[in-house]
């Protein structure tokens, strides 16, 4: 989706599992990438930060999480939920060692903001220096490719939707 920041993607939840899913996006020109999440319990939150953490390392994008805290008491799988929101950024020269632009309190309702240094961001894929290296460059292309067939994932998400 284009935006005025550039272009952006959403991966729900589950989705920031799949490294294919963001290596797409990204090779679509995505800089930043949405991951809002509903884990309901420390595994599943942990799957998910973690994994976006990685997705924003692989790629060379950012990645902001924002995960649904408390209880939707209406919906019995709902009753309990497990989260932290963060906003990542690729681990290099260019941006904080760890990756952690900001990072919620587990649990805790709250509003989480922090700066994305597009240029940064720029300066990040395509620069070589002792702290870091364009990753997005060093792929090996003639061994893989990630493609997608369109036609089985509208078939599938029909037998995935809910009802």
């Amino acid at each position: 989706m284009n935006t005025f920041a550039g272009k952006v993607a959403l991966l729900t939840c589950f989705d920031i599992e799949f490294p294919e899913l963001s290596r797409l996006a990204m090779e679509q020109g995505v800089n930043m990438i949405f991951c809002p999440s509903c884990t309901t319990s420390e595994h599943g939150l942990h799957r998910v930060n973690r994994c976006a953490r990685a997705r924003a390392i692989e790629n060379q994008v950012f990645v902001i999480t924002a995960g649904l805290t408390g209880g939707l008491h209406r919906f019995p799988d709902l009753v309990e939920n497990h989260a932290y929101s963060g906003i990542y950024s690729p681990c290099d020269a260019f941006f904080s060692v760890d990756g952690v632009i900001a990072e919620g309190v587990y649990n805790r309702d709250m509003i989480l903001y922090g700066n994305l240094d597009l240029k940064a961001l720029k300066q990040s894929r395509e620069t070589v220096t002792p702290l870091s290296s364009p990753l997005i460059n060093c792929r090996r292309q003639d061994l893989y490719t990630v493609q997608i067939n369109k036609q089985d994932l509208i078939q599938n998400r029909r037998k995935m939707s809910w009802t």
